[in-house]
């Protein structure tokens, strides 16, 4: 897969056993993955997966006539997906036993649909943040799945003895919950994504995105402009954690904001029928986008799991011993009461 561009960059990650290997010439985007990526830069030999993006490919623009149209903006040939979508044209396919995603984005259409909303500043920046997830979180996402890994929309810490993972809907506060935990000498596992097996929880630290409203931070932010109304902010190593071995959760809690801090047990079953519900709002998994299309239609590629998400979840609290629980937090109260009735919960 080639880029005709003398300036192509290349990177190389490598994901809890899965790797990818990014090339373009777009290098604003080339920084944006590498930020949210970095403790997963690495060398690779042969990648999984090969992603080819630059605003010169032109092949993939115009479907040929033996491309069967099987949905809006979606056209299949053989084992060959095409996708049209929001400012941003792929095809990914799989060949000798490598995913291969080749994709132009067009910026104009998403500056256009950013400035009829009031957004001028800050439509390339969420564009970048739209693009890396079709581009790398969801191709790796599938071969996780694929080698039995999934993942948990969540922020999460440890201290080594004690592991608590906060899951939630966008804006209840997780990622603030867990930065306020560091001062105790936990370090972050996640901000968003959070991956797991049958086993135990595997760090996903990105960057982090923050509140405004986090004053101690802002001044660190990365980008002057928000994204998602959220600013991106590098967390610093000493307060992050990287492994390749499997961690056990002590707790696991469903966050929401009430009139008091309250802690209350789920049953197991119950717990992981919530999360369910959640990710299907969501849709921010690979398994509700054009992964789904492809893995529907080509038959050269299984990524079957042994194991559904929910039995691996269970299996995981249970051989883990994790508690469930919902958790209510008053937004008025100090992070001092909040954090007490989480630890209570050990």
């Amino acid at each position: 897969m080639n880029i005709h561009n003398q300036t192509a960059k290349e990177l190389n990650i490598k994901l809890y056993g899965k790797s990818i290997r990014l090339l373009t010439s777009d290098k604003s985007f080339y920084k944006f993955v590498a930020i949210n990526y970095k403790p997963f830069i690495t060398r690779i030999d042969k990648p999984d997966i090969e992603v080819c993006f630059d605003t010169n490919i032109s092949n993939i623009c115009k479907p040929s006539s033996d491309y069967q149209k099987i949905g809006s903006g979606l056209y299949f040939n053989k084992n060959k997906l095409i996708v049209f979508q929001r400012g941003l044209t792929l095809q990914i396919s799989y060949q000798k036993d490598t995913l291969k995603l080749k994709a132009k984005p067009n910026f104009y259409i998403h500056k256009v649909i950013h400035t009829l909303r009031g957004k001028r500043k800050n439509h390339k920046l969420e564009q970048y943040q739209f693009i890396m997830r079709q581009l790398v979180h969801f191709p790796l996402f599938l071969l996780l799945r694929k080698n039995q890994k999934f993942i948990l929309h969540s922020a999460a810490v440890t201290n080594n003895k004690n592991t608590f993972i906060f899951c939630g809907l966008n804006g209840v506060g997780k990622t603030t919950l867990a930065l306020n935990f560091l001062s105790d000498g936990y370090k972050l596992l996640s901000d968003n994504f959070l991956v797991f097996d049958r086993c135990g929880i595997y760090p996903f630290p990105e960057v982090l995105r923050v509140p405004v409203e986090e004053g101690n931070l802002t001044s660190k932010a990365i980008y002057k402009q928000k994204i998602h109304n959220k600013l991106h902010v590098i967390p610093s190593t000493k307060n992050i954690m990287v492994s390749e071995q499997p961690i056990k959760p002590t707790c696991l809690f469903l966050v929401s904001t009430g009139n008091n801090n309250l802690a209350t047990k789920l049953s197991k079953e119950l717990f992981i029928e919530k999360i369910i519900k959640l990710n299907d709002y969501l849709k921010e998994f690979d398994n509700y986008s054009y992964i789904s299309v492809f893995e529907a239609f080509a038959s050269n590629f299984d990524a079957k799991s042994v194991m559904s998400y929910s039995e691996t979840l269970l299996n995981l609290i249970k051989s883990s011993k994790t508690k469930t629980y919902l958790l209510s937090l008053d937004i008025k109260s100090s992070f001092l009461n909040k954090k007490e009735v989480i630890k209570q919960c050990n």
